[in-house]
């Protein structure tokens, strides 16, 4: 297979995207889950996502949407 093949997704502040993250954040209480979760905000990859403050403020509003 030759040329590049285009990712099927698209890069999101995280209260944006279609992935359910607030259900996620849900389950993951539910489950009593205690380990960590990683947002990957590179954007030395992905010159044209918004700057980490608006991923993180995006992040902290679907965690405020998901009480344990």
């Amino acid at each position: 297979m030759t040329g590049e093949r285009k990712p099927d997704y698209t890069c999101a502040v995280p209260d944006e995207g279609r992935f359910p993250l607030t259900v996620f954040f849900r389950m993951i209480g539910k489950d009593r889950f205690d380990g960590a979760v990683c947002l990957e905000w590179e954007r030395k990859w992905q010159p044209r996502i918004p700057d980490l403050a608006t991923a993180l403020a995006g992040l902290r509003r679907v965690q405020l949407e998901s009480p344990n």
